[in-house]
């Protein structure tokens, strides 16, 4: 099967894995840009499978244990995903970024649904050791050093690999339109209506709080459901709409209990028909903490985005607040910082 990443991938299958009965159902395909999916348990590979997993897009991908072919040097950008939908995204546009602005060659899986991010992109190859960049802002993992400015313009001569999270607005900005070309999907089979309110309600911190980075402190609580129930009456109150869309992921939590009364439509809020149906929404309240609502709110055409800022980088915030005391202990340019200064965005609501 072909590869357009590079990658040794074994053939595809889709399939599902009951806990019982220990039964694997397999449907072979031919699409050469999906890797095998456990939809029951993210980190069981099927039955006598020799195979090992991989996050890809919040799917798990099945890698054949056979070496990558001898092509005489290794690759110049290698990106290797890990976290949630929304994470791989960012680690994909972060290092396809680096490697068309060095002319160096990319090594990253395809992610699914998204046909651009097949492209092959080559350039030069180098025989050398491996450098790692990590951490919430770019960080170089060997060393501990925070990367700014000319560190990004100058090329790394060595393989560079990249397993962090990379979540600051200063690497993405200028490049929005190539961005958009690159993370093209086709639209949903119901997109929204044009008087749809999208809220997107969250009970948990993200995954990629769980490891901030070499220079970031303590990672934030996040203590309450986020927006909690009063700034979620206040802002239905405050906005037009005809029918109110939640994207949740707990939807029997008492924030989404409450609201029942305005027959919402409910939809889970880390699929990927979620994610592509939020960004037909007109309007919508997003947390900036979650990766793929951040996404679905920049690739969308929405008129207005109300967005909860959780970072204190900022202005300064009672420990009290939804996510405690935040990254205080830490240097401020290594936190993550999603902020988009365009006038569709509302931050303070």
């Amino acid at each position: 099967m072909a590869n357009p990443s590079g990658v040794p991938v074994s053939e595809t299958t889709f399939g599902k894995h009951s806990n019982s009965s220990q039964e694997w159902e397999q449907v072979w395909i031919g699409n050469s840009s999906a890797a095998a999916v456990n939809f029951a348990h993210p980190f069981r590979n099927p039955p006598g499978s020799s195979s090992r997993g991989f996050y890809l897009s919040g799917i798990v991908g099945v890698a054949s244990r056979s070496p990558a072919p001898k092509t005489g040097a290794t690759p110049m950008v290698e990106v290797r995903y890990r976290g949630s939908f929304g994470d791989n995204l960012f680690q994909y546009c972060f290092g396809r970024l680096l490697a068309e602005r060095w002319g160096h060659e990319l090594l990253a899986l395809p992610l699914p649904r998204f046909p651009a991010t097949a492209e092959k992109i080559s350039g030069r190859r180098f025989l050398s050791p491996f450098v790692s960049w990590g951490g919430m802002a770019a960080e170089e993992r060997q060393l501990g050093t925070l990367l700014r400015g000319a560190q990004f313009t100058q090329p790394v001569r060595a393989r560079l690999v990249l397993f962090g999270w990379f979540h600051r607005w200063e690497y993405y900005r200028d490049h929005m339109e190539d961005i958009r070309r690159w993370l093209t999907t086709a639209p949903p089979e119901m997109p929204a209506e044009p008087d749809d309110f999208a809220l997107c309600i969250r009970t948990r911190r993200p995954a990629a709080w769980e490891e901030p980075g070499i220079h970031s402190g303590r990672a934030p609580a996040w203590k309450r459901t986020v927006p909690n129930a009063a700034a979620i009456e206040k802002l239905l109150d405050r906005v037009s709409h005809r029918r109110l869309v939640i994207l949740t992921d707990a939807p029997d939590c008492p924030e989404v209990s409450a609201l029942l009364p305005r027959r919402p439509l409910i939809l889970p809020a880390d699929s990927f028909a979620s994610w592509n149906f939020l960004r037909t929404c007109p309007r919508m309240a997003i947390a900036l903490g979650h990766a793929t609502d951040w996404w679905a709110a920049f690739l969308s055409s929405a008129q207005e985005i109300f967005a909860l800022d959780p970072w204190t980088s900022r202005k300064k915030i009672h420990c009290s607040g939804p996510y405690g005391c935040g990254w205080l202990g830490g240097r401020p340019l290594a936190r993550p910082d999603l902020f988009i200064n365009e006038p569709r965005y509302h931050y303070d609501w």
